[in-house]
């Protein structure tokens, strides 16, 4: 009776520290996936290599990267990874010169078999597959005759082959067109974003350059910037490098659509679009909203703007013609008074230059604020139309000063 005893004590020994161990969470991680070609109904591909790239609070690590190579199925294998709550993998590989990624996958103490498959494409330079799914403008009244203007695009690539671009960039080393849009010749603090990434833009004078590969999928790129304009009308053209299904205008009172036409590809002429528009409101705001569809590749479009709040008269360029006037008045003025006969007229002539000179002075400080950003358009316009007004008063003096003086003049010497 003690053998089955002492079995049983032996055997309970050898299990309790199995029976401990069994709740606790696993120490190390395997990932495994797949390397698939989209282009060709997802085949395995065979011999490719693969890096796995490790994030921690989801910054990169820069430690060394294991590698792998897929075998005759694509499949591929990364054992003893760390487990952590703030640990994550994903695996990558180049194929054709650009690069494809498995999905993000964490590592926590809840799994320890971890997969993300990578799915990759042939590259083509047709852009046949390429649409802008949807072309969004936003057009605003800005400070001081300007317009502000965002623009949305939302690309997509229907096809199963990675659009690697169709011509070289001038100057650019290896780049290659892929997308392309362009912002009016007068724009100014132009800004982009969205999936158009700085390492991958190319400005070419208005023109923003997409030369990152286009895989299967979707690509938003957001543009803003400000369009000066004078008077209280604005028109502009431009064309359109990839097909559009749907241009949306929006766009905020006073602001009218004065016209939309479509210079269809080929076609010697643009033709007028039905403007008529209906209003909507988002973001807490009311927009009139203009539509049009289907427009091709190659084609373009002409905007005209209509009632615009004027633009602030800007008068800075006048103050260097005004102070060589007023250099040259002055010259005049002193030859013809004659020296050594003090009068009235000449006092007053004098106090007239001086008034005139102040208020030049103070116009070309006036101007040196504005420029500076130190006053507002409207409180500059109207304090120096003011000051011009002052200085034209001083003038009619200073002419009538002038006409009495030559009047004199003729008589003393008749």
């Amino acid at each position: 009776m003690r053998y089955p005893t002492l079995i049983m004590s032996l055997l309970l020994t050898a299990l309790l520290p199995l029976a401990a161990t069994a709740g606790k969470a696993p120490q190390k991680a395997t990932l495994t996936g797949k390397v698939l070609n989209g282009s060709r109904d997802n085949q395995p591909v065979a011999g490719q290599e693969v890096v796995l790239y490790t994030l921690i609070n989801g910054k990169e690590v820069n430690a060394p990267r294991p590698k792998t190579m897929t075998d005759g199925s694509g499949r591929f294998v990364f054992r003893n990874l760390d487990i952590g709550e703030t640990l994550a993998y994903y695996p990558l590989t180049y194929y054709g010169g650009v690069e494809y990624s498995g999905k993000l996958v964490k590592a926590d103490s809840s799994r320890s078999q971890l997969e993300s498959d990578i799915i990759l494409y042939e590259s083509t330079s047709s852009d046949s597959a390429i649409t802008s799914e949807m072309h969004h403008v936003i057009v605003e009244p800005g400070n001081g005759g300007v317009l502000k203007v965002t623009e949305l695009y939302l690309f997509s690539n229907r096809g199963n082959y990675t659009f690697a671009g169709q011509f070289p960039i001038p100057n650019a080393k290896e780049k290659f067109v892929v997308l392309q849009v362009q912002v009016p010749e007068e724009a100014t603090e132009v800004k982009y974003g969205g999936d158009l990434m700085s390492c991958c833009a190319v400005i070419n004078g208005n023109e923003i350059i997409d030369t990152m590969p286009f895989k299967p999928g979707r690509r938003q790129i957001f543009l803003s910037y400000v369009l000066p304009y004078s008077g209280t009308s604005l028109a502009f053209s431009r064309p359109l490098y990839h097909p559009v299904k749907a241009f949306d205008l929006f766009f905020t009172d006073p602001i009218r659509l004065q016209a939309f036409r479509v210079q269809r590809a080929g076609s010697p002429e643009a033709t007028a679009v039905d403007n008529r528009t209906e209003r909507v409101q988002f973001n807490g705001k009311d927009y009139n909203h203009f539509t049009v569809r289907s427009l091709d590749k190659g084609s373009r479009f002409e905007l005209a703007f209509a009632g615009l709040p004027e633009a602030p008269r800007d008068y800075r360029w006048l103050a260097p013609v005004v102070l060589i006037a007023l250099i040259m008045f002055v010259f005049a003025a002193r030859r013809k008074c004659a020296p050594g006969k003090p009068n009235g007229r000449r006092q007053d002539l004098r106090s007239a230059i001086q008034k005139r000179r102040e208020l030049i002075e103070e116009i070309l400080a006036l101007d040196h604020r504005y420029e500076a950003g130190e006053i507002e358009p409207a409180s500059y316009t109207a304090r120096r139309e003011k000051l011009m007004d002052a200085v034209l008063q001083v003038d009619d003096y200073l002419s009538s000063l002038s006409s009495e003086a030559k009047g004199s003049t003729g008589h003393e010497t008749g």
